[in-house]
């Protein structure tokens, strides 16, 4: 086949020329891209070439009476174009299109079937990913055909989940992974949200939270925390609950506090209540504390014993279960 040749005169505007951008930036910002063609300079350097304007893409950002608005997409040194002309001259290139190619390094971790993978955007300097996989159709173990695609039957690749939708930024310091198990993420930085108004979590299976860290929940209103089931809380360490007011622990069954040491403390009056009967037992029992007067003359025998220690000879282990039991 004989190359077709430019003759002097030729229309440019019918014409198409595939060119190669050369590293050159445009200083003004325009979208100009410098290329080498060399259907249109035979005699010239590699390194030399024409300025283009970018018209990959047909909706460019422009002003408008409500705002700028629009698509650009930036093109790369070394990509290979069809160029274009408006007009017939040399200054009135534009690049058409992006020849595209089907190299490995294009598809993401591994070579899987091109037609079913959807690059929406791709960035060249920090490999930022937005896609689309599908999964290969499933191909008959018996003919080696291909068999008609559905989501159940086709084969999944070894590091892209079928029928799936993936972000990823920085290449895969955070990614996001869309697909039939449901919405994973993953980053090895921060996630931080923040909302003005409502949260609503609603999770029909099980909820997991497990930090490695401190967790801290603060919040200027009340909280309030209601299970169905039991609520079980434990630490490894000290176990610390402070209120700037009243503090309730009520309970329809019993109330049970165990530990080594444990220690009941109030700075004004502590209340004592029970509806059945209050049994206290240890090695040894004793109160401190000022007791009110008996009556209208007092009770100097009372106010003398308020003013020292009072201890309460316990009994024995046998000798409560004997006088308890009433045996």
């Amino acid at each position: 086949m004989v190359k077709e040749k430019i003759v002097a005169g030729e229309d440019l505007t019918n014409r198409e020329f595939i060119g190669t951008i050369l590293p050159a930036k445009d200083t003004v910002h325009q979208g100009k891209y410098k290329v080498n063609v060399p259907e249109l300079q035979p005699h010239m350097k590699e390194t030399t070439g024409i300025w283009c304007k970018n018209h990959t893409c047909r909706h460019r950002v422009s002003p408008s009476r409500v705002g700028v608005s629009g698509s650009y997409y930036p093109l790369q040194a070394g990509m290979s174009v069809i160029v274009k002309f408006f007009a017939n001259h040399i200054e009135s290139a534009y690049i058409d299109r992006v020849i595209s190619d089907a190299y490995s390094e294009t598809l993401p971790y591994e070579i899987i079937e091109r037609d079913d993978y959807y690059q929406i955007i791709r960035t060249p300097r920090y490999n930022n990913l937005i896609a689309i996989y599908e999964g290969p159709p499933p191909i008959d173990p018996e003919t080696k055909l291909e068999q008609p695609w559905t989501k159940d039957n086709s084969q999944p690749s070894k590091n892209v989940p079928r029928n799936s939708m993936h972000i990823y930024f920085n290449d895969t310091r955070t990614t996001v992974v869309i697909d039939e198990t449901g919405i994973n993420v993953k980053t090895l930085d921060n996630i931080n949200i923040t909302v003005s108004k409502n949260v609503k979590i609603s999770v029909a299976g099980t909820a997991d939270i497990k930090v490695t860290g401190n967790t801290n929940i603060e919040t200027s209103a009340d909280m309030n925390l209601k299970a169905a089931g039991k609520v079980n809380i434990q630490s490894g360490g000290d176990a610390n609950i402070k209120a700037g007011g009243n503090a309730n622990i009520e309970a329809s069954g019993n109330v049970n506090m165990k530990g080594s040491v444990v220690s009941i403390e109030a700075s004004g009056v502590m209340n004592l209540k029970a509806g059945g009967a209050i049994n206290m037992q240890g090695s040894v029992i004793s109160q401190n504390g000022t007791a009110a007067a008996a009556g209208a003359a007092g009770d100097a025998a009372s106010a003398a014993l308020a003013d020292a220690p009072i201890l309460i000879n316990p009994l024995t282990d046998y000798e409560y279960f004997t006088k308890s039991s009433g045996k």
